[in-house]
């Protein structure tokens, strides 16, 4: 072969080769093109349906144009929501989506109804921390103190649902409703706050049933729904203690029960002063005897009623194993029967201590109550014990030493109580620290004479 020929042999093969390796190029910008148009189509696609999405429930809008610094934002006008319920928004034009994901999310999501104690909903629980806000740490699940709520779970998808918790006959709260997020793979608890309706509450003299809708709504108006009967107990009847986590939790709840406010209190300590038991009622202000003599005053005024302990007044009406609870009788009605229970008798006492500034406090041990109070006005861990059930037991005719035999007693029996007993197994309920935490006080119906 000559050189020449050889050349043009050469020089054709690489001709072909450059040509080869430009059509290659040429396709491959192109689907480089078309990957880039198909993504910009995508995200286009994606930004007008939300933008129609929001633009049809009425929210504003922001629009940027350009970039860098000579970008600017506009706000583009709302249009007015549709008023159709239960139809999905849509921009004029616009079709309906597919609402298969919001149907799948809704369909595996399971609702499970909460109440703080089982099927039982407690007036005085609610009544007393109407005012308080849950614990830090509780926060996070909302309002734990209104006592209804849901849990949900989904395995698989993720989205948002509306909830509506709904009466039946709406005679103790209103329909509440508002949106939760459904998380995959996680259990979701929340407590709404509850419009609760105090007085139709407080005027619950025994346990009534209560019929509860609750509802799930996807965002195409279909809805999952649980009816729940529960009983809503009366308002005399206190939760004492409570199982949480495994553990016996003990409520303060009882501290609601003390009625500093009780317009009887007035005219009992009126009577101290009429006979010149007391020449005025100071509290702390005249030191550890003025103190003592105040107290002992008190013992003699309800000595003198003939108010004694009677174990039938009232008893732990419910032990389920999550729950223990308790009937306490209003303050008139223990003055009336001239009878009172360990429970009666120390919240009749803390409250006309309370009423005169002294700190009173409830010693819980297992299966009995009784009273103490703090000998200071002070934060302190020392404190005078008091046993109210031996009140009224004097032998023989009413007289000045009979009283203070009486009173002496029951100091010296509180104090050998509180030493003997198991201090694990003890609580104790200051009345001052419970009022900070802003559990009020529950005005028991009653008419005192």
């Amino acid at each position: 072969v000559c050189r020449d020929d050889l050349a043009a042999v050469l020089n054709d093969i690489v001709t072909r080769v450059d040509e080869n390796e430009k059509k290659n190029w040429e396709y491959l910008i192109e689907r480089l093109h078309d990957s880039t148009d198909i993504e910009k189509a995508r995200v286009t696609a994606e930004s007008d349906l939300a933008k129609a999405y929001l633009e049809g429930a009425g929210r504003q809008v922001y629009v940027v144009n350009g970039s860098g610094p000579n970008a600017t934002v506009q706000l583009t006008p709302p249009v007015p929501a549709p008023n159709t319920p239960g139809q999905p928004l849509l921009a004029p034009g616009q079709t309906a989506p597919n609402n298969a994901a919001s149907d799948g999310l809704l369909n595996s999501t399971t609702l499970q109804p909460d109440f703080n104690f089982g099927n039982n909903i407690f007036p005085s629980f609610i009544i007393s921390r109407a005012n308080a806000s849950p614990p830090d740490v509780m926060k996070k699940y909302g309002d734990i103190f209104s006592c209804i709520g849901m849990t949900l779970t989904n395995p698989t998808m993720s989205g948002t649902v509306t909830y509506e918790i709904e009466p039946v006959e709406d005679k103790y709260f209103s329909k509440v409703t508002g949106s939760i997020d459904v998380v995959r793979g996680q259990t979701v608890e929340y407590f709404p706050s509850i419009p609760w309706k105090f007085e139709a509450l407080k005027n619950i003299q025994q346990s009534t049933p209560l019929n509860i809708r609750f509802r799930l709504i996807d965002n195409a108006g279909r809805t999952k729904e649980q009816l729940v009967k529960v009983s809503v107990r009366s308002i005399q009847e206190c939760i004492t203690s409570y199982l949480l986590d495994g553990k016996v939790e003990m409520s303060p709840t009882l501290a609601a029960y003390v009625n500093e406010e009780n317009p009887q209190i007035d005219k009992l300590l009126a009577e101290g002063i009429q006979k010149k038991w007391v020449n005025q009622w100071t509290g702390y202000q005249e030191g550890p005897e003025g103190l003592d003599k105040q107290v002992k005053t008190i013992w003699k005024i309800l000595s003198e009623k003939g108010i004694h302990y009677s174990d039938i007044t009232g008893a732990t009406t419910n032990n389920s194993g999550n729950f223990a609870s308790q009937i306490v009788r209003p303050f008139c009605e223990s003055i009336a029967d001239k009878q009172a229970n360990c429970v009666e008798g120390t919240l009749l006492f803390a409250s006309i201590l309370k009423r005169i500034s002294i700190r009173p406090v409830m010693v819980l041990v297992p299966g009995h109550c009784f009273l103490a109070f703090h000998p200071t006005d002070s934060d302190t861990d020392q404190y005078v014990f008091l046993e109210t059930t031996i009140l009224g037991n004097i032998t023989g005719e009413p007289s000045e030493a009979a009283f203070e035999k009486n009173y002496q007693e029951a100091i010296l029996y509180g104090a050998d109580e509180f030493k003997k007993a198991d201090k694990s197994k003890v609580h104790l309920i200051d009345i001052e620290a419970v009022r900070r935490q802003n559990i009020g006080s529950i005005n028991l119906p009653g008419t005192c004479n």
